[in-house]
């Protein structure tokens, strides 16, 4: 159980090879009760900071597309008001 705490940090620094080995001495090796625990709750807490920063993503992207969307609907509506004002100004000629 001596690596099963670094399991979060090698993730995070992309040595997924190395995370690889930590969870297969987890699971190879007999575990107490106590470790058992600590095991769980790593896996827990790098679940939860992935699926975290998937979801920040996620949302950082949403965002920057809304900005585009708005950004278009004032294009759209400017060339809307050009072409309003030339058909006014075809009427009255």
């Amino acid at each position: 159980m001596n690596n099963i705490s670094s399991l979060g940090s090698l993730i995070q620094q992309g040595k997924l090879e190395e995370a690889k080995a930590v969870l297969a001495s987890v699971v190879n090796a007999p575990l107490s009760d106590a470790d058992r625990g600590q095991a769980l709750v790593t896996l827990a807490m790098v679940y939860m900071e992935a699926k975290n920063k998937i979801n920040q993503e996620f949302l950082d992207e949403i965002k920057k597309t809304i900005q585009e969307i708005k950004s278009l609907n004032k294009v759209e509506s400017g060339i809307n008001d050009q072409v309003d004002l030339a058909k006014v100004r075809a009427k009255l000629q």
